[in-house]
């Protein structure tokens, strides 16, 4: 009766679809079920098709296995893309085993060398060396090393892998590339002429020996630090004696903050007896000491080298004409000559004067570091007369100020502009600059007046400029002039055009390192070479070497 009524249903359904036959009307109806997903009922109709008289029974069964559920899993064959394997998702799949390419039991996805062969605690990749370094991450995988050198051989445990070790066999420290460096100095043993004695890799690993301990600088002077500057008239504005402007190298040296004052000079001429100088009525004390000529100031350069203890910069010989004075109005033409190592007081060589003027070779005007000259700073001749672009006009002092007053460069020296003249060691010539050594230049060989530099209370603003250039005869007093002492920064005697002279056949004779100190004998070395009979020798600065010539 079951079975009966259903075909019934479709003999009727048939009957009113009238060209569809039982079986294609079971076809239909189960196909209709089942896409809507009413499986059983599809399987109803497909059931109940088999029994029409043109039904294909083989494909109504396969329809049928569609809506069974083999695996019961919930899914029914037709929509089950694994009906063999129960597994209630995935479309009734289960998951896919997990892919391990190098079979070494870690699948791909957590295997970090997944196609080669390793074991779990190196993430899957190999050792070949069985160093416990993977070979991603061993330097050397095919040789056994410890981790401190990244899986490389290090034979004498120094950390430093053998195949960048200088002594693979010798623990030693990475600074001397895996050598031993018994004093720790950075030298390696084997390079180490010291090894038991810390010393730098340009002494072979020995000691330097203590350096010279740095001098204090003497008081009321200041350090100038040497170096190379453009000296001359900068500005295009000055005499022809001021160019070519060309560039000069001096070494270190010291100049003294101030002019001479008459306190000082007066305490040299009472120690020596002599006359004191006059002040015009404008006060002694602290102003610049005046009327004093050039011998007089190398006079109180020897004085005061003497009264400190210090070897005398100067020999003066009083009694002996100097052969390269051509002043015939000169007097004295007493012959001065420089002590090699003295370490005493002295003129600065004009171009020192210059350098220190200009805050150590910078392109200024003035000697107090500025550009305009004003009355309130330096103690010049301000009046409208002489006012100039580069002036200011105001009070005109007629005399010296004290040497502390006013304003002072960024070196600290005070008065490199106005105030007096200043006398320099040289000899003046107006051409000299066209023939002037590079390094440490000492004016020329002779003259007939000496160098003064820096102007003075009655000298106009061109004349306190730290380029221009004047002169006087050694023997001249003026009411404007004075000086300022220097001294050597080591000792010794200026490096170019040298004079070095000796009476008597001087046998060996030799020089020591830089700054050229003489040692084995005693010179008496001029800025000129006496123009007589004699051994003499010229040294023209840094090409003279350490020693030299037995005799000449």
């Amino acid at each position: 009766m079951k079975i009966i009524l259903p075909l019934l249903f479709l003999m009727l359904t048939s009957a009113a679809l009238g060209a569809q036959s039982c079986y294609e009307v079971a076809l239909q109806k189960g196909q209709a079920a089942y896409n809507q997903g009413d499986y059983a009922r599809a399987a109803k109709f497909w059931t109940t098709g088999k029994d029409c008289d043109d039904a294909d029974v083989k494909k109504l069964n396969n329809l049928i296995w569609k809506t069974r559920d083999d695996d019961g899993d919930g899914f029914v064959n037709g929509i089950d893309k694994c009906p063999k394997a129960a597994y209630a998702k995935n479309s009734g799949c289960p998951p896919p085993k997990p892919k391990d390419t190098d079979e070494d039991g870690l699948k791909d996805d957590d295997d970090e060398c997944p196609n080669h062969y390793g074991p779990k605690r190196f993430n899957g990749c190999p050792d070949k060396d069985g160093d416990e370094i993977p070979d991603k991450d061993d330097d050397c995988p095919d040789d056994y090393g410890p981790k401190r050198t990244n899986g490389c051989p290090d034979k004498d445990g120094d950390g430093i892998r053998d195949k960048s070790d200088d002594c693979a066999a010798e623990s030693g420290p990475a600074a001397t590339r895996g050598c031993p460096d018994t004093d720790n100095d950075g030298v390696a043993d084997k390079d180490d002429n010291c090894p038991n004695q810390a010393g730098p890799k340009s002494n072979r690993g020995c000691p330097l020996p203590p350096p010279n301990p740095t001098p204090a600088i003497p008081a009321g002077m200041v350090l100038v630090k040497g170096g190379t500057f453009t000296m001359g008239d900068q500005f295009g504005e000055g005499s022809s004696d001021e160019v070519p402007v060309h560039n000069v190298t001096l070494r270190d040296f010291y100049l003294g903050k101030y002019e001479v004052t008459f306190e000082e000079y007066d305490a040299f001429c009472s120690a020596t007896g002599r006359e004191k100088t006059d002040d015009r009525g404008w006060g002694r004390g602290l102003r610049p000491v005046i009327y004093v000529d050039w011998y007089d100031a190398v006079e109180y350069c020897n004085w005061r080298s003497q009264k400190e203890n210090l070897g005398l910069y100067y020999n003066i010989d009083k009694n002996r004409k100097d052969p390269n004075n051509q002043n015939s109005n000169d007097n004295k033409k007493w012959t001065v000559t420089i002590n090699v190592g003295a370490k005493g007081y002295r003129l600065p060589s004009e171009a020192e004067w210059e350098f220190a003027a200009r805050e150590q070779g910078k392109k200024v005007r003035f000697g107090n570091g500025r550009d305009i000259i004003d009355p309130s700073e330096i103690n010049f001749d301000a009046s409208d007369s002489y006012k100039k672009s580069y002036s200011q006009t105001g009070v005109y002092r007629s005399k010296t100020v004290p040497v502390d007053e006013l304003s002072a460069n960024s070196l600290g020296l005070k008065h490199m502009s106005g105030n007096v003249w200043e006398w320099c060691a040289d000899w003046y010539d107006s051409e000299y600059y066209k023939n002037s050594p590079a390094q440490n230049p000492q004016g020329p060989a002779s003259g007939s007046s000496r160098v003064l530099r820096g102007g003075s209370w009655n000298n106009n603003p061109e004349n306190c400029r730290v380029a221009n250039r004047y002169r006087n005869n050694p023997n001249n007093r003026n009411n404007n002039v004075g000086f300022r002492v220097a001294r050597d920064h080591q000792g010794g005697y200026p490096l170019a055009g040298v004079g070095v002279v000796q009476g008597e056949r001087p046998g060996v004779c030799k020089l020591d390192s830089l700054p050229f100190v003489l040692t084995t004998c005693q010179y008496r070395v001029a800025n000129t070479s006496l123009g007589r009979r004699g051994w003499y020798l010229r040294i023209f600065g840094k090409n003279v070497p350490p020693s030299f010539i037995s005799g000449f």
